[in-house]
């Protein structure tokens, strides 16, 4: 056997040392399972070099690891050793949660103050086992812990709110900070357990004070909104007031110009006529004497029915007339009606009446207002129809009456027809024809009180139908 020993750096005075340490990775490898002084022997030379450069390069090896392992272990007992310290004396609770047997394994003194208990009540056991049967939303503990112990796993922390209970058996809200750790060699979850039941009294309270800051809120801004409303209805009323006040004023002006207007002409044929008959009576021939006195009659009838529609105006809008129905023979009040018309008209039209077959002669309705109706109704058609006949047509429609009163004059313009029923309004193509703007209006407030209804149809140029319809009949029965 070759002299070698002498190559190695240390000292290996005999074989038997030598063949320790090729044996080792000969073995390790299972190269041979004969004597290490055997496989010397049979070896060439190189070979027997090359195995002592080995063996010695896997002592070299092996004695780094295990002096990187005892490190190592030096330095992971160091952790749990400062781990264990800060558990132990950490002033918050803390517990150890086993995921694998979803059981606490450990506790601080912080969590016995806490929770009250000595270890024995709490190692070993289950979250929901130191649980109310509920949490505060209304899920049983157990499967409120089932749900949070799945979410453990795949997070290594979480933070969450649970109910717990101390060994006296009263709750207390709780905030659990979780984190996964390793300590004695397996994976438990490091967890925090504080008490925020002031936290949860202040928040109640917070809320509280919210719901009754909203709630004084809302009053004062529904307070708010009925003083709005106050102010707007006040503000429409002085609104309806000063329309009132304005449309009173152009009634008076209206007024004071119809009056100071109508009135003049028949004033002024009047005083002509007087003086001549004062002046001249004995120089006029009787059939003149008799043309100025109908002059004066005519104008003081003029005057007479002007001063009459303004009475009748004013006693209506006061509510002074009423519905007083009483038997009325059709046919007879429509005859004098036209009588007086066509005298009061001069006969400048002539009128036509047509009753349906349909139509009874005697009826129910208010003789004063029906007369109204038709005297300006049929006043009207005459003075704007340029001596066209008129026609006055009565029918039957159920328990109405319905009376029409056509004309081919000169039309209502469209743009007048909206205002076709207010005080002192006449149409703007009625040139130099004398009138109030009273008659419709008296028309229209008759057939108010009578129950009934009024509409038109005219066109300009063409003539215009008057229709009112008067409950005057007992309905049909079939």
């Amino acid at each position: 056997m070759p002299k070698l020993f002498p190559l190695f750096p240390w000292s290996l005075t005999r074989s038997r040392h030598l063949s320790q340490w090729i044996i080792f990775p000969l073995a390790a490898g299972n190269l041979s399972a004969a004597p290490a002084e055997e496989v010397l022997s049979t070896l060439p030379a190189a070979n027997y070099v090359f195995l002592a450069v080995v063996a010695a390069l896997g002592w070299g090896f092996f004695a780094w690891l295990r002096q990187h392992s005892a490190a190592q272990l030096a330095r992971a007992v160091a952790r749990e050793n400062h781990f264990r310290i800060l558990f132990e004396r950490s002033p918050d609770c803390v517990l150890l949660f086993d995921f694998a047997t979803a059981r606490f394994s450990g506790c601080n003194d912080a969590a016995l103050k806490l929770l009250a208990c000595a270890p024995e009540w709490l190692i070993g056991r289950t979250p929901w086992e130191l649980a109310p049967p509920l949490q505060p939303d209304g899920t049983p503990s157990f499967d409120k812990a089932q749900e949070i112990i799945s979410n453990l796993g795949p997070t290594k922390s979480l933070n969450f709110e649970w109910t717990h209970l101390r060994g006296d058996g009263s709750s207390f809200p709780a905030n659990i900070s979780a984190t996964a750790i390793e300590f004695s060699g397996k994976e438990v979850w490091f967890c925090v357990v504080r008490d925020i039941t002031e936290a949860k009294r202040a928040e109640t309270h917070a809320r509280e004070l919210q719901s009754s800051l909203e709630r004084r809120v809302a009053e004062r801004t529904e307070e708010l909104a009925r003083a709005n409303n106050q102010l707007r209805d006040v503000e429409q009323l002085l609104r309806n007031a000063l329309a009132a006040e304005q449309e009173l004023n152009a009634l008076k002006t209206n007024f004071v110009s119809m009056v100071s207007h109508e009135f003049r002409t028949p004033l002024g044929v009047i005083m002509v006529s007087a003086e001549v008959l004062q002046r001249y009576i004995d120089r006029l021939r009787p059939d003149q004497r008799a043309e100025h006195l109908e002059s004066i009659i005519r104008s003081v009838r003029r005057m007479s029915g002007m001063m009459e529609d303004v009475l009748l105006l004013s006693r209506v809008e006061a509510g002074a007339v009423h519905f007083s129905p009483t038997e009325v023979n059709l046919r007879v009040l429509c005859g004098r009606v036209v009588d007086e018309v066509r005298s009061a008209t001069n006969a400048a039209s002539p009128v036509h009446v047509n009753f349906a077959s349909n139509m009874p002669v005697v009826a129910s309705g208010d003789t004063k207002l029906i007369h109204h109706i038709l005297t300006n109704l049929l006043s009207n058609a005459i003075k704007y129809s340029k001596q066209d006949p008129v026609e006055l047509r009565l029918k039957r429609a159920d328990d109405q009456a319905v009376i029409e009163v056509v004309d081919r004059g000169i039309g209502i313009p469209a743009a007048d027809r909206e205002r076709l029923f207010q005080t002192f309004h006449r149409g703007g193509n009625v040139g130099q024809v004398s009138g109030t703007g009273l008659g419709l209006v008296i028309v229209k407030r008759c057939c108010d009180v009578h129950g009934g209804s009024i509409t038109v149809l005219s066109e300009e140029n063409r003539g215009t139908t008057f229709m009112v319809s008067l409950p005057m009949f007992d309905k049909e029965t079939t």
